[in-house]
């Protein structure tokens, strides 16, 4: 459900339709990540989010090339910039407590952001 949250409008209408259409394209009838990932286009979101974690799991290459796309694709070079900046400075935040012993400043529960794409 989180790969297809990411890559469908907030509208019933449109997750019912999608809905249908992952159904037909799978092969046992159930709907897998790869099944959404093959049939729905990647949000706009999406797209920016997967550089900004290539940015964050250190693939500089891979950062570079999805970075290109999503510029080439209209993406505002600002807005990129503005979740790049946000992350590494989480990333920051979260190295500096781990370094002082202080992990109980990286959150409540443990809950994850990651981004859909992210090899976590």
């Amino acid at each position: 459900m989180q790969a297809l949250s990411w890559r469908c409008p907030p509208d019933l209408g449109a997750i019912d339709q999608k809905l249908a259409e992952l159904a037909v394209a799978s092969a046992n009838g159930a709907i897998t990540t790869d099944v959404v990932r093959a049939v729905t286009p990647a949000s706009r979101e999406e797209r920016v989010w997967s550089v900004v974690a290539a940015v964050a799991e250190r693939r500089p290459l891979e950062a570079l090339a999805l970075l290109g796309q999503v510029l080439a694709q209209g993406e505002n070079p600002v807005g990129v910039l503005t979740l790049l900046t946000g992350q590494v400075r989480e990333l920051a935040t979260a190295r500096r407590a781990v370094q002082d012993g202080k992990p109980s400043l990286l959150g409540t529960g443990g809950e994850q952001t990651a981004a859909p794409n992210s090899h976590r």
